[in-house]
């Protein structure tokens, strides 16, 4: 959907005018290689224990404080 956006609002390539391919094709490229810029966003597995942990200390906490 989105390459299809591209070519819609700034390529331009249609099945009778196929002048912009190349254009088109540097731009998918390019994209393509954006999925590697976000993998640091993806928390380790030692990350998530790491949360989980902290998670249930502060649970058991919040119980000791309430009894």
């Amino acid at each position: 959907m989105v390459g299809s956006m591209i070519n819609a609002q700034w390529v331009g390539v249609s099945k009778d005018d196929q002048s912009g391919y190349s254009t088109l094709c540097i731009i998918s490229f390019c994209c393509s290689f954006l999925g590697f810029a976000l993998l640091p966003l993806i928390p380790t597995k030692a990350q998530i224990e790491e949360r989980q942990a902290i998670r249930d200390v502060e649970e058991a906490a919040e119980l000791k404080a309430q009894n």
